[in-house]
């Protein structure tokens, strides 16, 4: 495989344990990754703003600004439309899900999840992005 730039990885999440266990399970994809970190919406569209960011994982319920409305503000951004989201949401079955779903995720990570999902969600992901 030829040598690529690390995948840059931003988790959005307002729980620091939960942004530690997503990163420790991301840290175990066969992906060269960089790990990038915000607590709501608003760190996230800044770090998005100065950085390359290849996959968000990014939870629903945050404070200051929630998931969706982070993603609807990329969505609405030129240069973040297309940007892969992965959703991560306790509540499954909430109609957030499907608004999520809507604004067009990539994934969607049920709490709680395993290193496994976390592997999984990825690699699909990476698969499409190395087509």
């Amino acid at each position: 495989m030829s040598h690529m730039n690390p995948m840059n990885i931003l988790i959005v999440d307002d729980s620091s344990p939960a942004r530690q266990i997503l990163g420790g399970a991301l840290r175990r994809v066969p992906v060269e990754i960089e790990l990038l970190q915000a607590a709501n919406g608003v760190e996230a569209l800044a770090i998005v703003e100065q950085n390359r960011v290849d996959l968000i994982f990014c939870d629903i319920c945050m404070p200051e600004m929630d998931g969706l409305e982070f993603l609807r503000k990329l969505r609405g951004a030129e240069k973040t439309k297309d940007l892969p989201v992965v959703i991560i949401t306790a509540r499954p079955t909430d109609n957030n899900v499907a608004e999520a779903l809507s604004q067009g995720v990539q994934g969607i990570l049920r709490k709680p999840f395993t290193p496994q999902d976390v592997k999984a969600s990825v690699t699909s992901l990476v698969d499409i992005a190395t087509l």
